[in-house]
């Protein structure tokens, strides 16, 4: 009898995993069960709210390489709970599967406080049905506020900017892109979010949100009372997890894996958005809810899975956003405390570099401008390449030819001050 892998969840991780174990097992019994209605790629869906991608492009890739691979595509199968000792994942549908071999990679859902839930025209656009929604309101619609300004935020921020609609942007923080910028290069993305009209308010929160007459009325801690058509939640993310409460797989805000992606228990795995890794070049495990670490998750969970061992080198946190014409990206350990900071800054403001380098070895670096560098800087960090010197290190790159008018060298305690 064929050995059954059953697999939770139809993202990178899962079809990853699914394509690693049917290449070392092309016989065996693959089935992917997952709470959609469709296999869709998610980090399309910013394209797709401004119809550069069509909505059945958002499936086609997935499902046509998973048909390809004869794997069984179960849709509409929520998890709600898992029998470690029988063997079995209950579905809200109140179907029952049962596995020899599980992978967990259930991916993410957006946070939204218990406040916040039902109230009319304020929306998270991590999953489709509600971007599909939003998409459908737009044509009615012009004044837009987005509450938080991280990876997500920032990308529809992008789109509707391009779709013609006036937008706010919501920050706690005091500044903007907390999570993937230092407050250096921060200023630089604000400046130019501002002169393409953005309303960008930092160091202030949401106090409260009142739906009224088709509109939506947001007051801050500090006092401003903004009314927009709608209002986007993009807070943050996290794991969807819940179902394996009382189930004996170890979580804390993640699953728990080791460098083969197993879990505590040998018959089950997790990957993606809902694993804790680790992390390249360090001996910490974190979360990395990115594509390309899902697809590495995925892919080693797959063969160790089907009985070839394959141990995780462990994850590289980046991230590259783009707004308009200007790009960013950070990599790596890039916000260090005990690192050594070296900054260069454009005399235009539209360039930055940071170098994040600790026991002479390159671990971070955040950039702003030059597309064709980023991904050479990415390799350099993946690297952790030595570094001796930096001034010799930074002329000796390839085309290092922005103006650079300010040389900062700081410790991070200074930067922060």
């Amino acid at each position: 009898m064929a050995e059954k892998f059953l697999i939770l969840g139809a993202g990178a991780a899962g079809i990853n995993a699914a394509a690693a174990i049917k290449e070392i097992k092309p016989d065996s019994d693959v089935t992917i069960a997952f709470a959609e209605d469709h296999a869709y790629s998610r980090m399309a869906t910013p394209y797709y709210l401004t119809s550069v991608a069509s909505k059945i492009s958002l499936y086609q890739s997935n499902e046509k390489k998973l048909s390809n691979l004869d794997v069984l595509l179960m849709p509409n199968y929520k998890a709600i709970s898992i029998d470690r000792r029988k063997k079995v994942v209950m579905f809200a549908n109140r179907k029952l599967l049962n596995y020899d071999k599980l992978l967990i990679a259930t991916g993410s859902s957006s946070i939204l406080p218990d406040s916040w839930k039902g109230i009319d025209n304020l929306v998270s656009l991590w999953d489709l049905k509600n971007v599909e929604k939003f998409k459908n309101d737009l044509a009615d619609i012009n004044k837009i506020a987005i509450i938080g300004s991280g990876f997500i935020g920032m990308i529809f921020a992008d789109s509707l900017l391009k779709l013609g609609k006036s937008v706010t942007i919501i920050e706690k923080m005091p500044y903007i892109i907390p999570g993937m910028l230092p407050i250096t290069a921060s200023q630089i993305m604000k400046n130019y979010m501002q002169k393409k009209g953005v309303d960008v308010i930092v160091d202030d929160s949401v106090d409260s949100i009142e739906p009224s007459e088709h509109k939506i009325k947001i007051k801050t801690a500090s006092g401003k009372n903004i009314v927009v058509n709608k209002a986007v939640a993009a807070i943050g993310i996290k794991p969807n997890i819940d179902f394996l409460e009382g189930s004996g797989v170890k979580t804390d805000n993640g699953i728990f894996v080791d460098e083969n992606m197993r879990t505590n228990d040998d018959s089950i795995y997790a990957a993606g958005d809902a694993a804790i890794g680790q992390v390249v070049y360090s001996q910490k495990r974190a979360i990395h809810p990115i594509w390309p670490t899902a697809v590495d998750h995925g892919s080693i969970a797959g063969y160790n899975m089907a009985g070839i061992i394959r141990k995780y080198r462990g994850s590289l946190l980046y991230n590259i956003l783009v707004l308009g014409n200007l790009q960013c990206a950070s990599f790596g350990n890039w916000n260090d405390p005990d690192a050594k900071i070296f900054e260069w800054r454009s005399s235009d403001n539209r360039q930055f570099l940071r170098f994040t380098v600790r026991s002479n070895r390159l671990v971070g670096a955040s950039i702003i401008g030059n597309h064709d560098r980023i991904g050479m800087i990415k390799g350099m960090v993946e690297q952790a390449m030595a570094i001796d010197d930096i001034s010799s290190f930074v002329k000796n790159i390839p085309d290092f030819t922005i103006p650079f008018m300010n040389y900062n060298y700081l410790t991070n305690s200074a930067y922060q001050s």
